[in-house]
């Protein structure tokens, strides 16, 4: 007998199912995490049996156990780096041009390092919604200003083409970062860390907003599409669902050029 052998469906895309109830284990684990007891969970979801939520929480988990390892791998990258350079300041020859470049170098990584780490608490806090995000009404020209400052700081390019009389949309302080790390995240190395923004409205109920990126290279397979947010690496999994929790969607889209992320965003 498999461990769960009630568990159905791909956790990669994020529809993992409990039996053929069509209820998932985010939604059983969120609502453990709130507070609410077994048998309310019970009650607010009929289908369901105790041994259901008891799998639903073993296999939620086992496979945040597994995420942290697999996202920690990124988040040590930076460290590597800064131990390497902090090494050669160590050798009494190089120059002091040197030394400035390389110091740099390590509070480039520093910054780097510290996004990792933020990033994994991020994709573990909202992995099954355990992380609710309230929402706002936000201008979008701000947040997407907001958004364009940090990519600056970080070596990142954002250009944005944003109008003022555009609605405001229900966000967080998340939004801006969700956008950053859609624009510039060198994680995806065959994208360059530059992208141009356009927004406009999508309906009465919409913004869809463009995030257009070039390739560095073009990658000799590409990925799929439709899993790309959880196999790209940590920073597009975190703005993928720092997106969903504010009650939006993100879609990926790849012409010879590069990529474009399209998202929708609640007015």
């Amino acid at each position: 007998m498999q461990k769960f052998e009630r568990i159905t469906g791909d956790v990669k895309r994020g529809l993992v199912y409990i039996r053929d109830t069509g209820i998932t284990v985010s939604q059983v684990v969120s609502a453990i995490s709130r507070g609410d007891s077994t048998a309310d969970v019970l009650k607010a979801y009929p289908g369901l049996e105790v041994e259901d939520v008891i799998q639903a929480l073993g296999f939620a988990v086992d496979d945040m156990l597994e995420a942290t390892a697999v996202l920690a791998h990124d988040a040590r990258k930076p460290l590597s780096i800064i131990l390497g350079y902090a090494g050669i300041l160590t050798e009494a020859e190089i120059g002091d041009g040197e030394r400035i470049a390389f110091a740099g170098e390590i509070l480039s990584q520093a910054e780097n390092g510290a996004d990792a780490w933020g990033d994994l608490s991020d994709a573990v806090q909202l992995r099954y919604g355990f992380r609710p995000i309230p929402t706002e009404p936000m201008k979008l020209q701000e947040v997407v200003e907001d958004a364009r400052e940090m990519a600056q700081r970080r070596g990142g390019t954002i250009q944005a083409d944003i109008k003022a009389d555009l609605p405001s949309v229900q966000g967080s302080r998340g939004l801006a970062r969700a956008l950053l790390l859609l624009g510039t995240d060198t994680r995806i190395a065959f994208l360059k860390p530059e992208a141009t923004i356009t927004a406009e409205r999508e309906g009465e109920q919409h913004i869809k907003v463009e995030i257009q990126r070039a390739f560095a290279e073009h990658p000799a397979v590409m990925p799929a599409l439709d899993t790309f947010f959880v196999t790209s690496g940590t920073g597009l999994y975190v703005a993928a669902r720092l997106i969903e929790q504010m009650g939006g969607t993100v879609t990926a889209t790849a012409d010879e050029d590069g990529m474009t992320f399209v998202m929708l965003i609640k007015v």
